[in-house]
C-alpha cells in the first residue's frame, strides 16, 4: 500500500509540473528592478533571480538552442534580441502573473520575451524557445504551439505527456481548430493532443510537422496536408478525432463515418 501511495503522489507531482507551450501578451514591466540580477550574451539577455549554478545551466541550454537554430529562422538573427525573465520559483512566477498551477513558462511575441522561473525543466524552456524560433513564421497560432510542444517532447520524452493540461478535457471539433487562428484553449489543446497521438501511431507525425513548416500553397490550415498524407480519408479523420470521447482512442484502418 505504501508503494502505491508513493507512486500516486509521484504521478500527481509530475502531472502538476507538466509544461505548456503558450503565447501570452500581458507581461508588465519589472517591479523593483534593482532586486534582479542580469546575464548578457550576444543573442539573448536574462533578467533573473537564480543561483549562479542554475543560471549557468539555463544559459548554456539557451546558447545551444541558439547555435542549433542560427540561420534557420530570421527571428534568431534579427535585431530584436531575445529577453528572458526568470522568477525565483514556480510559485513566484504564477503569483506575479496570476497563472494556474499548470503554467511554468510562456513566450510574449510582442516583447520578444520568454518568461519562466529558475526551477523550470528543459521541456519548459524548449517549448518556449521553439515558440520564439517560430514567431516570425507563416504559421497559424495553433500550428506554432503544436510544433513547439511536439518538438519539446519528441524523442526525449513520452509524446503522451504533450498537452498534458488538456488530457481530461473534451476535445473541440478538429476542423474548428485547424481553421482557427487564435491561441488554443483547453478543448482545442485536447483536439491537438488527439491529432498528435493519431499521427504518431500512423508514423506520419514527422511528415506532418515538416509539411507545416513548408511555405503554404493555397491552403495554410493543415487540411491539405492531411489529405496528402491520407488520401480520401481526411474527412473521416476530422470527424472521428473531433467526436471521440476518449483522447487516446485512434482510428481503425478503413473505418467509415
Amino acid at each position: 500500500m505504501a508503494r502505491l501511495i508513493v507512486a500516486a503522489l509521484a504521478l500527481l507531482l509530475s502531472q502538476a509540473a507538466q509544461a505548456i507551450a503558450v503565447e501570452y501578451d500581458l507581461d508588465k514591466p519589472l517591479g523593483s528592478p534593482e532586486s534582479w540580477k542580469y546575464y548578457r550574451a550576444p543573442q539573448f539577455y536574462i533578467q533573473h533571480a537564480c543561483g549562479k549554478e542554475r543560471l549557468n545551466a539555463i544559459a548554456e541550454r539557451i546558447s545551444r538552442f541558439m547555435q542549433d537554430k542560427t540561420g534557420q529562422n530570421s527571428t534568431v538573427e534579427g535585431e530584436a534580441q531575445l529577453q528572458i525573465r526568470l522568477y525565483a520559483n514556480a510559485a513566484q512566477y504564477r503569483r506575479a502573473l496570476r497563472f494556474s498551477k499548470y503554467r511554468d513558462g510562456h513566450f510574449n511575441a510582442r516583447l520578444t520575451l520568454l518568461t519562466s522561473h529558475c526551477d523550470a525543466g528543459p521541456v519548459t524552456l524548449a517549448e518556449q524557445l521553439n515558440l520564439y524560433w517560430l514567431a516570425d513564421s507563416h504559421l497559424r497560432k495553433w500550428q506554432r504551439i503544436f510544433i513547439a510542444e511536439i518538438l519539446a517532447y519528441d524523442s526525449r520524452n513520452s509524446l503522451r505527456a504533450a498537452f498534458a493540461d488538456a488530457i481530461k478535457d473534451k476535445p473541440a471539433p478538429l476542423l474548428q481548430v485547424l481553421l482557427s487562428n487564435q491561441t488554443p484553449g483547453r478543448t482545442e489543446r485536447a483536439a491537438l493532443r488527439q491529432l498528435a497521438l493519431f499521427l504518431s501511431e500512423k508514423k506520419r507525425l514527422d511528415e506532418f510537422l515538416a509539411m507545416l513548416l513548408e511555405p503554404p500553397s493555397a491552403d495554410d490550415t493543415g487540411l491539405e496536408i492531411l489529405e496528402r498524407l491520407f488520401p480520401g480519408e481526411s474527412a473521416t479523420i476530422l470527424d472521428q478525432l473531433g467526436q471521440a470521447a476518449n483522447p487516446n482512442k485512434t482510428l481503425r484502418k478503413g473505418q467509415s463515418k
